[in-house]
């Protein structure tokens, strides 16, 4: 007798979803022409002709006759031999690059001779990081100073933005303080707004900066507007003292269109008492969000990173080796990273492709 090991949870075929919008799982409703669909009926008939013969039982030939030549099979499965379950995919960018912005204010109550003050953002390596700032930035799991994606969520961690006092007749620093600015959000799937949600921490003040001064905004781009563009308006913190809030995008696209919304942001950083002048940093997310309303309602994704759907053997059986076949083994090689599923928008298509299969 033949006995044949299926695979268990661990054993998955991997499909790799549109590039669209959020509304793409549910019934099969992909694209492409009838011979491509009779393929694969006939790769199913042929698959399971392939397992009935696995798991049959073995009859020993009569004695004095010849074994007949047995039928190669189109496929042995095995853990080994299944599409392994793929990594979703991930994105991690610089988050904005260093620089300087400068500006010189006039003689004040706080600076009688007048000064020059300048932020700049820093690299700041997480082993020179305390633990506890450690700690607060592993919410986050991208290297301090960059943002990290996968399809449904963004963040960035840990960038550090100093303010300097300058001396305008020698030039030395005369005070310095540190911010670290972190973040998150989630794009809603199955709403066209979602929250980003900001802290930001003061890491060190030194000299003739005992405070610092933070206000952050943000803005958003195409068919998208702020709810709540102003994270926690000015907030002056001392050392070791953070501020947390969030900001708010909208965006509604037209019944069957999509659009591209890039998140823009606005951080002003000062001593109190000071007026801002320049010293300020304005960036965007390396990243769109994708929002549309091409089918049923509207929803936003990072449609850049591609969904993957995972298919266990131990919950849908001969459907998912049908699929990890087709697309292995087929020449369209349906889902793999070279040919992607994409959606079709058309009801009518949707019916009599179901309808066929």
């Amino acid at each position: 007798m033949v006995l044949v090991a299926w695979p268990d949870l661990g054993c998955v075929s991997t499909v790799r979803m549109p590039q669209g919008g959020p509304n793409t799982l549910g019934p099969p409703r992909w694209r492409g022409p009838m011979n491509r669909v009779r393929k694969c009926l006939v790769a199913m008939a042929s698959f399971a002709v392939a397992a009935s013969a696995l798991t049959g039982t073995a009859t020993a030939a009569p004695s004095g006759t010849t074994s007949p030549v047995q039928e190669k099979l189109l496929t042995t499965l095995g853990p080994h031999t299944l599409a392994a379950a793929g990594a979703r995919q991930e994105f991690i960018s610089q988050a904005f690059p260093s620089g300087r912005s400068c500006t010189t204010m006039a003689a004040s109550k706080s600076h009688k001779g007048g000064v020059r003050a300048c932020t700049e953002v820093k690299r700041v390596d997480a082993d020179g990081r305390a633990v506890a700032e450690r700690a607060a930035a592993e919410a986050c799991s991208a290297q301090p100073g960059r943002y990290y994606a996968d399809r449904h969520s963004y963040c960035l961690s840990d960038t550090r933005i100093t303010y300097t006092l300058y001396d305008p007749g020698s030039g030395a620093a005369t005070g310095v303080g540190e911010i670290s600015l972190s973040s998150n959000a989630e794009p809603d799937a199955n709403s066209g707004w979602w929250n980003e949600e900001f802290t930001a921490t003061v890491t060190k003040t030194e000299g003739h900066v005992s405070s610092l001064a933070v206000n952050l905004t943000a803005s958003c781009t195409n068919a998208c507007r702020m709810i709540n563009p102003d994270a926690w308006g000015t907030k002056v913190l001392v050392l070791r003292r953070s501020i947390s809030s969030h900001v708010t995008y909208s965006s509604s696209p037209a019944k069957g269109t999509e659009t591209m919304v890039t998140p823009q942001y606005s951080l002003k950083l000062y001593q109190p008492g000071d007026t801002p002048g320049d010293s300020y940093h304005n960036w965007s997310l390396p990243l769109k969000v994708r929002c549309d309303a091409e089918l049923s309602g509207y929803g936003c994704v990072i449609n850049q990173l591609q969904a993957v759907l995972k298919l266990p053997l131990s919950k849908y059986g001969e459907a998912a080796a049908t699929y990890w076949y087709a697309q292995a083994e087929l020449a369209d090689h349906w889902g793999a990273p070279d040919n992607p599923l994409s959606r079709n928008k058309d009801e009518a298509a949707h019916k009599a492709n179901r309808y066929r299969t």
